[in-house]
């Protein structure tokens, strides 16, 4: 049964992929995109710098300069990029839920109608970094449910990096972390039965809050720069 439902999504991701993949020359570079390709062609150094003159940080342009490094600056390669991490969104999406409910069919439906909503579509067909923030979101919210189940060091430190990866990516992924954060306080404040002393004697709270201390410390080099852009 469990090799069943991943053949079967992994069918539906070759399947929307080609169709997708399809669109992605079907209309010429809009203003954002030409930022998108552009941005890459200078040395990594000035690219970020350029990149803290615009209102977005720098990792999405860090990866796709990579990207286009092995397959080239045109607008399909520029879309596939976002295609390619939309597709691996939704295999960690499927993921997530399993690991969360423990439910393969539910999994699976749920991943389907993720795949096929049009607003996801629309980004994952589109050079910008919209679905490189949501799949860093996603793996850190995996190994935050992960963390919650397994106590494991590692875990900690893989939701801390994956969320701040994020945040380098887009800066939306703020409210997406805080939204992490009233999550695991209302998760141990149940668990506490909300008593305050049960509560800050909780080992596991404490370790989370390492974790989302540790995201504050791992932005610090980029806040300076976060702040100009918003001034």
């Amino acid at each position: 049964m469990k090799k069943k439902e991943v053949l079967i999504l992994i069918g539906l991701l070759i399947l929307s992929g080609f169709l997708e993949a399809c669109l992605l020359t079907k209309t010429s570079i809009w203003h954002d995109e030409a930022f998108s390709v552009l941005l890459p062609q200078y040395p990594v150094t000035e690219m970020i710098y350029r990149a803290g003159l615009d209102v977005h940080p720098p990792f999405y342009y860090i990866l796709l300069k990579a990207w286009f490094f092995f397959l080239g600056n045109s607008v399909f390669s520029l879309r596939l990029f976002s295609l390619a991490f939309g597709a691996l969104s939704v295999v960690i999406f499927f993921y997530l839920i399993k690991m969360s409910f423990g439910d393969k069919k539910l999994s699976l439906f749920l991943s389907f109608l993720f795949l096929s909503n049009c607003f996801f579509i629309q980004y994952e067909i589109e050079g910008r970094m919209y679905t490189l923030a949501l799949f860093f979101f996603l793996t850190s919210s995996l190994f935050l449910v992960r963390a919650l189940k397994k106590k494991k060091k590692l875990d900690y430190l893989l939701h801390s990096l994956f969320a701040v990866l994020g945040i380098y990516t887009h800066y939306y992924v703020f409210f997406l972390i805080f939204a992490q954060g009233c999550f695991l306080a209302m998760h141990f404040l149940k668990k506490s039965g909300f008593s305050l002393k049960r509560l800050l004697s909780n080992r596991d709270l404490k370790a989370f809050v390492f974790s989302f201390f540790l995201i504050g410390i791992l932005f610090l080099p980029w806040l300076k720069t976060f702040l100009a852009q918003f001034h």
